[in-house]
């Protein structure tokens, strides 16, 4: 008989002891924890107000009146409100308010004037790339649903292109050329005017999605994409609805694991909710994605939250693995994180002062992290690697 590993006894403990809890009660399901917990932290109720509204084919009169009383745009903010004004423009049919109506029109084409800036950068950069020979760009994250839904204005911090990786350390000597700087990361490289923190473009050369094969599907992307005239350039290369609902969800689980970009997980429920109701989208194509960049995980996440607002549900299609996955995941929160951070001092004085604590917790921490990368080394390997869906 397989003695089950350890790191899931203990996790299996904590869950039949019903320590995990949620608002006083006890969760039976790891992910539902987790995506509890992002909710909670990330979505307020006014929040899941205009969520629910937005979300609702057959809403009444009625039913928006009762709304608008409890939900005031000025305290809110034009973020969020951008969203109402989405809501106004897709049910014409509806009554608005006469100190309400005005002002969301007014943020619709204020927003539209905003990008005019970016997308001046955009024309100019893309069009001398092409002249220097480099022909294959291709839109992803919100430049991209800026294109596939024209009518509706959102706010961009700056446009994020993928291009090969030859043309990618060729345009660095470019865009110097035009006289742009950049700030360089492991995955790109953001864009911007010299004197000016304001972004312009973020060039990629792979899709950030914490995996170690982010740059597998790069050809894929590629293949699957279709040329088209995007912000006044022609032969812009856009993706295809499920590639870009693939990039959508790790996206998602990127900025709920890390916080790097809050603002837009809002608007990444109704971008793949507008994705998937494309006619012949094929969910096949996003789990061949998934598979290739062994990011089945960071997929179940981004699904299972979304399925805490959509009316239509996402299959969930990589729950058992991420179940086996995630049992991983709370050991080293609750166990192996909780024994680092008792025992874990930066500085000499620090050790001095808490050198119980030292003594009594460091040896049980390195002992467990030991013995859970030798019991399950791969998966082991991933968690400890800052990988971890449960924030400290």
């Amino acid at each position: 008989m397989k003695k089950v590993p350890y790191y899931k006894r203990n996790v299996q403990y904590y869950l039949e002891k019903s320590y995990l809890e949620h608002k006083g009660e006890s969760l039976d399901m790891i992910d539902d924890y987790i995506v509890e917990g992002f909710i909670n932290q990330y979505i307020s109720e006014s929040d899941k107000k205009i969520i629910n509204l937005a979300l609702r084919k057959d809403v009444s009169q009625e039913d928006f009146d009762k709304f608008i009383t409890e939900w005031d745009i000025e305290e809110q903010g034009g973020y969020k409100s951008l969203l109402l004004s989405y809501f106004m423009k897709q049910h014409p049919d509806l009554k608005y308010p006469e100190y309400i109506g005005p002002r969301l029109s007014g943020l619709l084409q204020f927003h539209r004037f905003r990008n005019l800036r970016l997308i001046g950068h955009f024309k100019k950069i893309c069009t001398r790339f092409k002249e220097c020979g480099i022909t294959d760009i291709l839109i992803v994250k919100g430049g991209a649903m800026r294109y596939y839904c024209s009518d509706l204005p959102r706010i961009m911090g700056d446009i994020d292109v993928l291009l090969h990786e030859n043309d990618y350390e060729r345009c660095k000597d470019i865009v110097k050329e035009l006289g742009y700087t950049f700030n360089e990361y492991k995955h790109s490289f953001d864009l911007h005017e010299i004197g000016s923190d304001w972004g312009i473009l973020d060039v990629h050369h792979k899709i950030a999605m914490v995996s170690k094969n982010e740059e597998i599907i790069n050809d894929d992307l590629f293949a699957r994409s279709k040329r088209e005239k995007v912000f006044g350039v022609d032969d812009i290369l856009v993706p295809s609805y499920e590639d870009m609902m693939f990039i959508s969800l790790i996206n998602l689980t990127r900025n709920l694991m890390h916080s790097t970009s809050i603002s837009s997980v809002i608007y990444s429920i109704f971008d793949c909710m507008y994705l998937t109701e494309q006619p012949g989208f094929d969910w096949n194509i996003v789990k061949q994605n998934a598979v290739k960049t062994q990011t089945q995980n960071q997929i179940h996440i981004a699904i299972r939250f979304l399925n805490k607002f959509l009316i239509s549900k996402l299959s969930e299609f990589y729950r058992d693995e991420f179940m086996e996955n995630s049992v991983m995941y709370l050991y080293n929160e609750y166990f192996i994180q909780n024994l680092k951070k008792k025992s874990h001092s930066i500085s000499l004085i620090g050790i001095i002062k808490s050198i119980f604590e030292y003594i009594s917790f460091r040896p049980q921490y390195l002992i467990l992290k030991r013995r859970m990368i030798r019991e399950n080394r791969e998966r082991a390997k991933f968690v400890l690697e800052k990988q971890r869906l449960v924030k400290e």
